[in-house]
């Protein structure tokens, strides 16, 4: 029996790598996801990794060599909202892998549970962040919790010898 085509989930989000670490930011519209795609693309330190917007309102997300990747369809390649200004162009790539999701919440609890640091999709655990939407945190507010889930990961990373 031969096996079929590999799922692909469309999703409402917005994709970035930022130091070379692919985020998926999801959130209802408003919510300042392109923004803070936009921010981190601005703060970005190029010694630490690559940075590029893969795309801004659509993704699809896919399971390739037992991870999951993003990539943007055709249409809204390196184009990003900018609020009260319109579509930007952004240096872009096409895929990334998908190392974090970043959820933008209605409400946040003071101290996460582990099992609120983690989300599945495409039936694959995916690191995952919480954020309150701008103005609720500020831009700098929410790159600092983005780093800081970065920073997990990577220790995560080294304690399991990867």
């Amino acid at each position: 029996m031969t096996k079929g085509p590999e799922p692909v989930l469309a999703v409402h989000a917005t994709g970035l790598v930022f130091e070379g670490r692919g985020l998926l930011l999801r959130g209802p519209s408003g919510s300042g996801k392109s923004l803070l795609a936009l921010y981190l693309l601005e703060i970005a330190e190029p010694s630490i990794g690559p940075s590029a917007l893969v795309a801004d309102d659509l993704l699809h997300v896919s399971v390739e060599n037992d991870g999951l990747v993003f990539q943007s369809p055709e249409a809204n390649r390196g184009l990003v909202e900018l609020r009260f200004f319109g579509l930007v162009q952004r240096p872009w790539i096409e895929r990334s892998r998908l190392d974090l999701v970043v959820d933008f919440v209605a409400d946040l609890p003071r101290q996460p549970l582990p099992e609120d640091q983690r989300t599945r999709l495409l039936d694959h655990a995916v690191p995952r962040v919480a954020l309150r939407g701008h103005p609720a945190l500020d831009l700098a507010h929410q790159a600092l919790l983005v780093r800081a889930a970065l920073a997990d990961l990577d220790r995560d990373l080294v304690k399991s010898g990867h």
